[in-house]
């Protein structure tokens, strides 16, 4: 069997509860998706996840609901359920931004979710880039 190399980092953590991306940062492989969730609902279930353990929610700005989610997390902070560093929250820099005048604004968009600031791309909000 070949050895694996020093530095390269493994897939999955040794308790298969975590992706280990290319930064080292552990991603939840469990986590909640808000695509088509209805307006009035996401919120309470992005609070209901938080209070039973999910720690990764999945949203995008072209959902429309990113700002639903943003309270939900700000109000599970400000309960003291958790803290928004023990949140994986994962968002899309959807195709129609690609050009390099629309990638800032749409991820500033994304980036100030409810009463959520999320400050620094790529260490509190995870853009993934999707293709069609």
């Amino acid at each position: 069997m070949e050895e694996t190399p020093k530095n390269h980092i493994q897939p999955i953590s040794e308790d298969g509860m975590y992706a280990v991306l290319n930064s080292g940062e552990l991603m939840p492989l469990l986590g909640l998706g808000t695509w088509k969730s209805k307006e009035g609902e996401v919120r309470t279930a992005v609070e209901v996840a938080i209070r039973n353990g999910y720690r990764h929610i999945d949203c995008a700005s072209a959902y429309g609901n990113e700002a639903e989610v943003g309270w939900a997390i700000s109000n599970m902070v400000k309960a003291g359920k958790v803290t928004r560093d023990d949140l994986f929250v994962t968002s899309k820099l959807w195709n129609t931004h690609h050009a390099a005048k629309d990638v800032m604004p749409a991820l500033e968009k994304s980036l100030k979710v409810g009463t959520v600031s999320i400050k620094c791309v790529g260490f509190q909000l995870h853009p993934i880039y999707v293709t069609f």
